[in-house]
């Protein structure tokens, strides 16, 4: 072997051995929950994965929530009301003030807390399904998550608590897992986030609503509310319980009347039809209307007292949506007086159609007009009055 041929034989030699004495480098992943799912976003994970983060020994606390087989929770105090999704099937009593949060699905909140809803697959045991959203590989609970076992409305469940090096940017979230008594839409388990200091509370107060089928409806109670005006759908039915339902009438008459009492959102009717199912309309369900019954009207507007032209400098109230004086939309004011609102400037018109949909309280300034259809305000300004000071919306339509 020729010498320049050994020389280098050496050298690679060299190369390999000083290779295996390095330490091979670990890649270790920094968790990032906000860089992936939203959170309250539902996740349905395969059967097929592992935990990777091995949560701490579950408490058994045996605690016992809610009486079992209640339709509606017990009587709300003041500061809370009673909120109802048909979607998931359940009914919470929340703090007053809180509404739906732009951006999400079914996440609702205020300035000092939130909660979000989602469903899971019954394909798994409770304890496989709490294990995989426990040991997520992103570690939304924090390295180290403890599991309590809980009695919901006699249903078994766990309550997922993060450790304290929990992300911050989950904001304090927990998750309560709840097997439903009956397969809502497919899906065997609710789930409930929230926040931790909220958590508790509300869970004391789930209940499951009781589904409902295809067939007849013999005199149904409820209201009949319009839509807003960027809603996909124009008009449903509201039962007592909270149910919501599409609707149409069977005949021309009936789709009058119908148009009729939606703008007056605090009339009680009574219906009789037949329930749709999976249809192209609220909630997948509608009611075309046989007859209906009106039970009771509320009462008339107060009467406007002002002049015929004024200037309109930070009124309080509610954008609804019924028109009034040939206008699209309505300002109710906190005093009761109901009057038409338009605009023509492109900022306060957004301002008015976000007000509408989400339902909060809005402070107005620009110029009040008496004219022939009726009082109408030309806004020129609208400015939201955060949660902690709004109450709630008293029409029907700006519940979430």
């Amino acid at each position: 072997m020729r010498p320049s041929m050994r020389r280098w034989l050496f050298l690679a030699v060299l190369v390999l051995v000083l290779a295996a004495c390095t330490p091979t480098p670990v890649l270790v992943s920094t968790p990032s929950p906000q860089a992936s799912t939203p959170v309250g976003a539902v996740r349905e994970l395969p059967p097929s994965l592992t935990p990777t983060a091995a949560p701490r020994a579950t408490k058994e606390p045996g605690e016992v929530l809610g009486a079992p087989g209640a339709a509606t929770p017990t009587a709300i105090d003041a500061d809370h009301r009673a909120f109802t999704d048909w979607t998931y099937g359940v009914s919470l009593q929340i703090p007053a003030g809180w509404t739906a949060i732009a951006g999400y699905g079914a996440r609702y909140g205020g300035p000092d807390g939130y909660f979000d809803l989602g469903a899971r697959s019954g394909a798994l045991s409770i304890d496989e399904v709490t294990a995989l959203e426990a040991g997520h590989h992103l570690q939304p609970y924090g390295s180290s998550p403890t599991i309590e076992k809980l009695t919901i409305q006699g249903q078994e469940a766990r309550l997922i608590l993060p450790s304290a090096d929990q992300d911050v940017g989950m904001e304090n979230r927990v998750v309560l897992i709840v097997r439903y008594p009956v397969p809502v839409k497919g899906y065997g388990y609710f789930e409930l986030g929230a926040d931790q200091g909220h958590i508790r509370e509300l869970a004391a107060t789930l209940a499951f609503l009781t589904s409902v089928e295809a067939g007849p409806v013999d005199g149904w109670t409820g209201t009949l509310v319009k839509n807003c005006s960027m809603a996909q759908f124009d008009d449903y039915f509201q039962r007592d319980d909270g149910l919501r339902c599409g609707v149409a009438g069977a005949t021309e008459t009936v789709n009058v009347e119908i148009e009729r009492l939606r703008c007056q959102p605090s009339a009680q009717v009574r219906v009789w039809g037949q329930l749709e199912m999976e249809t192209v309309d609220a909630n997948g369900l509608r009611i075309v209307v046989e007859r209906l019954e009106v039970l009771s009207t509320p009462p008339s507007p107060t009467p406007w007292p002002g002049p015929s032209e004024e200037p309109v400098a930070g009124w309080e109230g509610y954008v609804i949506s019924c028109g009034e004086a040939g206008t699209e939309r309505s300002f109710l004011r906190s005093d009761g007086a109901r009057l038409g609102i338009d605009t023509q400037q492109a900022e306060a018109l957004e301002a008015l159609r976000l007000a509408e949909c989400e339902g909060y309280r809005v402070r107005i300034w620009g110029t009040l007009y008496r004219e022939t259809a009726g009082l109408r305000i030309a806004a020129e300004r609208v400015e939201r009055i955060e949660v902690g000071t709004t109450a709630e919306a008293p029409t029907p339509e700006n519940q979430p």
